[in-house]
């Protein structure tokens, strides 16, 4: 029963996170095309609720929002949240996982970028 539940959150964060892509996709194809769009609040939310990898990727990928300063800071910081939210939910489910592999996997997405383009502007002089 337990391995179960870890594989449906599993199976749930990664469908979560297509959702989320797709969504940063149709607010693009919606904004080059001048029609009604997805609202910031709404992408923002969608990241902050497990869907900052999703995100992170569809802004490089649309090369959506990627200007924004709103975006730049909160979309890293949702990630940092998932992360958490994610190893403690592991940790609580009893999952023997390690830290490395969660890190690996945010890493991985390439969303880690915008942290070294927040410190990098943070400090330049």
């Amino acid at each position: 029963m337990l391995n179960f539940l870890m594989y449906s959150i599993v199976v749930a964060y990664i469908v979560w996170n297509i959702v989320t892509f797709v969504l940063y996709g149709v607010d693009k194809h919606k904004a080059k095309n001048n029609v009604w769009r997805v609202s910031e609040k709404d992408l923002l939310i969608c990241a902050f609720a497990m869907g900052a990898i999703g995100a992170g990727i569809a802004r490089f990928a649309f090369r959506h929002k990627t200007l924004k300063t709103k975006f730049n800071m909160l979309i890293p910081t949702a990630l940092v949240v998932n992360f958490f939210a994610l190893f403690f939910l592991f940790e609580r489910v009893g999952w023997p996982f390690d830290v490395i592999w969660l890190v690996i996997i945010f890493i991985g997405v390439g969303s880690m970028r915008d942290f070294r383009n927040i410190l990098r502007n943070l400090f330049r002089t």
